[in-house]
């Protein structure tokens, strides 16, 4: 999505279910993240701030899982 001049905006939402036959679990995985960007002639500047965030359901246990991310890139191309 176009913010402000050369600013974009960009969230997305990954949704996923897994079923394992080794062990007989169920896990549900949830990513969401939100992307900026600024792309100005040869420069490019992107930030990501995200999360992954997990439930894996076993026969006798719950396993959950939060992993945070934020990456910041700069590009110049010549």
């Amino acid at each position: 999505m176009p913010l402000s001049g050369a600013w974009r905006l960009g969230p997305q939402l990954r949704l996923e279910r897994r079923e394992r036959l080794t062990d007989q679990s169920i896990q549900l995985l949830y990513t969401p993240d939100i992307r900026l960007d600024y792309a100005q002639g040869p420069s490019l500047f992107d930030l990501e701030v995200g999360a992954e965030l997990s439930k894996r359901d076993l026969p006798t246990d719950t396993e959950r899982i939060r992993r945070l991310y934020l990456i910041a890139v700069y590009r110049y191309r010549f």
